[in-house]
């Protein structure tokens, strides 16, 4: 439903007087929202609400850079070079929001876990398998769970089984949640914002795939490992399991993400 918000929103991209609108997702409320503030060229993907769009472009599927270049408007050449994204990090502002959730870092080395994925439960590595992963983490590393309120359930049946770990969902603001990534000598998450926020500010990453592509939509960043079974049916990009079975996580053992963590530790430099 549309908010009294969202309509005041539309009125002052009107006022603005925009030109152009590249929509890049799926999402049919974005796409009226740029009809109803009366953008006139409004540009998005081939398969994506024709009727809202008039400047039809490239495919949804296909590599990040290739696609994103796609949209660009027509008198615009694409850069020869494409720069990781990085976002800025202070060192004070960090230490600081360490000391807010009492987190020690003098002693074992952080890492973060990032169970949650959004609205989609077939990008969310079983939550049992996050559980048994933490069990074998907690002799040598400090762990808290990263998440939005969404994600507070499953911090808090971590949190009960692992009572040494930090159940931190729901309780950051994002500029907090993007020091605790940083902080973190490595991060285990899903295809979610967590993970692309730590490719973005430089912390080794563990991210786990399913559904769907790291070679589509791959987290930016030298500092990575990725587990992907690459099944027959994946990726899907659906939201739910069509055959019922979710084998493209299921199939990934809290062990081998162990195995993939260990060496990325020992090869990638301390954060801080």
């Amino acid at each position: 439903l549309w908010s009294r918000k969202t309509w005041r929103l539309c009125a002052d991209i009107r006022r603005s007087g925009y030109e152009q609108a590249i929509v890049m997702t799926r999402s049919s409320r974005a796409c009226a929202l740029v009809l109803l503030a009366g953008i006139k060229i409004r540009t998005g993907f081939k398969q994506v609400r024709p009727f809202l769009l008039n400047d039809l472009r490239g495919q949804i599927s296909g590599i990040l850079q290739e696609k994103t270049m796609s949209l660009l408007p027509r008198q615009v050449s694409p850069p020869e070079h494409f720069p990781l994204p990085c976002l800025s990090t202070d060192e004070q502002a960090i230490s600081s929001t360490l000391e807010r959730f009492g987190l020690n870092v003098g002693g074992k080395p952080l890492i973060a876990i990032a169970p949650g994925a959004t609205t989609w439960s077939t990008k969310k590595w079983p939550l049992e398998n996050f559980i048994e992963l933490c069990r074998k983490l907690t002799p040598d590393y400090s762990l808290y769970i990263l998440g939005g309120e969404a994600e507070i359930p499953l911090g808090q049946a971590i949190v009960k089984v692992i009572p040494e770990a930090r159940n931190l969902c729901g309780h950051s603001t994002i500029d907090e949640a993007v020091n605790l990534v940083a902080a973190a000598r490595c991060i285990i998450a899903n295809d979610s914002g967590l993970l692309h926020v730590a490719a973005a500010v430089g912390t080794p990453l563990v991210g786990i795939y399913g559904p769907t592509s790291p070679i589509e939509c791959p987290p930016w960043t030298d500092k990575r490992v990725i587990i992907w079974k690459q099944l027959d049916c994946s990726p899907c990009f659906q939201d739910q399991c069509p055959l019922g079975h979710h084998a493209c996580m299921m199939e990934i053992e809290p062990d081998e993400v162990l195995a993939e963590l260990s060496g990325l530790v020992s090869t990638t430099e301390t954060p801080r």
